[in-house]
């Protein structure tokens, strides 16, 4: 007898399955299994039939083919013929249905920060002003020069926020966030002071444009073309669930916002304004709250601080007391 599984192949070719309905009666003719080869041409006749189904008329067979199986099983009855006609069904369904759209790979998500350099991630003094101004929560990170090379030297100290760089080395570290640096001027000095102060402290800092942070924004709309530009590179390979862009300048701030009318999803914080002071002079520089609120934003924590463990209190012997 045939074998099942080389008759649900669903096709006929060149009139193939009237040739073998016919091979199958002559079989009978000449006094073969009557019984097996009734079964054969059964099938093969079923194949026929369902050869001019469309899509939608296989979908609805196998539905009322399933329920009528079902309907079986809880009567306790096993039907061969129409378990047999629900694979012709379903192999036939295969046949003619559309290749399935090829599975898109799932593109990595990454979390994206722009910062401003200067009265943003640091700010300089005149070294005169230090005694008079410092708190707990700025450092003094180096002093550099910024007169020009022909100029007389004119040195400032370079200011920035404890939880700041604790903040930047996270962003260093994680493999899930990108940060960059856009500056419009080019102090390149400060940055580096920067940098090399948090190496001091073992918190080494390096932004995701390292070497390509200055120069851009000297006429109004190249910092926003700089991020613009940075957010479709990312986009080509990543999927960006997050950005933010953080200045000190409410102007830049309204350029950049701009970009959610150009299909990106930007959220822009403004540095508070003169929030520290050094005698009579106001600086702008990220704030201890808003340091804190970038962190929780990013999913990296709130406070920076260690938590406080609890010393355990000693239990004291007791003595026996001798009679």
């Amino acid at each position: 007898m045939t074998e099942f599984r080389s008759i649900f192949k669903v096709t006929d070719k060149s009139g193939d399955l009237d040739r073998k309905i016919a091979d199958r009666r002559m079989v009978i003719d000449l006094g073969g299994d009557a019984q097996s080869t009734k079964i054969e041409i059964e099938i093969l006749e079923e194949r026929k039939r369902i050869l001019n189904y469309t899509i939608p008329q296989l979908t609805k067979k196998i539905a009322d083919t399933e329920a009528t199986i079902q309907m079986f099983r809880s009567q306790g009855i096993v039907d061969k013929s129409t378990n047999t006609s629900l694979g012709l069904l379903k192999g036939r369904l295969l046949e003619i249905s559309p290749p399935p759209a090829p599975v898109q790979p799932v593109k990595a998500s990454k979390r994206v920060i722009f910062f401003d350099l200067d009265e943003t991630l640091l700010t300089s003094i005149d070294p005169n002003l230090m005694a008079m101004g410092m708190n707990n929560e700025l450092v003094s990170i180096g002093r550099v020069n910024i007169a020009r090379s022909s100029a007389r030297p004119d040195m400032v100290n370079v200011i920035t926020n404890k939880r700041l760089v604790d903040l930047l080395h996270k962003l260093s570290v994680s493999k899930d966030i990108l940060w960059f640096i856009i500056s419009r001027g080019n102090n390149v000095d400060k940055l580096m002071a920067l940098k090399k102060y948090a190496r001091s402290i073992n918190k080494p800092i390096r932004n995701d444009n390292d070497g390509q942070e200055f120069g851009h924004g000297q006429t109004k709309p190249i910092k926003k073309d700089a991020v613009k530009e940075i957010l479709n590179t990312i986009k080509s390979e990543f999927t960006i669930s997050q950005a933010l862009f953080v200045d000190d300048s409410s102007d830049m701030i309204r350029s950049l916002s701009e970009l959610n009318n150009e299909g990106h999803n930007l959220h822009t914080l403004q540095v508070d304004e003169h929030k520290y002071t050094f005698d009579w002079l106001p600086v702008t520089l990220l704030t201890n709250e808003q340091v804190t609120n970038i962190n929780i934003s990013l999913g990296l924590g709130g406070s920076l601080k260690k938590k406080k463990t609890k010393k355990k209190k000693k239990k004291k012997k007791k003595t026996k007391k001798k009679k």
